[in-house]
């Protein structure tokens, strides 16, 4: 599928909620293999086009995930991130489905989402919130 659409893409913006596959599994329930090496052929074969998003949420990918996922960015050469802080606008969704939402997502602290962008820039990768 990447082939076909690679070249009709302006620019990929590609999450990447967490690093350590263990993790990742524990938060979402999914293996983070595909997404890693979907981020790795990106990395490689548009990386112009490539901005890879951190969405920064308390209690799940904060703590030492931004640096890790900044390591990972960086190993991949990934050029430019950006920080995504949690909020909780989708909590209606779940109302609408007639069900609880499973956390209350508080956003991240300022201090927090600078640490998470210096993450990125210590290892020369542009970042900013976004």
């Amino acid at each position: 599928v990447l082939d076909a659409i690679e070249p009709l893409v302006d620019l990929f913006l590609f999450d990447v909620k967490v690093a350590d596959p263990a993790r990742h599994a524990a938060l979402t329930g999914a293996d983070n293999g595909p997404i890693l090496r979907n981020l790795a052929t990106l990395a490689r074969r548009c990386p112009d086009r490539l901005v890879a998003r951190l969405p920064l949420v308390p209690g799940c990918t904060d703590g030492d995930n931004p640096a890790a996922v900044a390591a990972l960015a960086a190993d991949l050469g990934v050029r430019r991130a950006a920080i995504v802080p949690g909020h909780g606008l989708g909590a209606g969704k779940w109302a609408d489905l007639g069900r609880a939402c499973p956390r209350e997502v508080v956003p991240p602290a300022p201090a927090a989402i600078e640490a998470a962008i210096a993450a990125f820039v210590v290892r020369g990768i542009a970042c900013e919130e976004s």
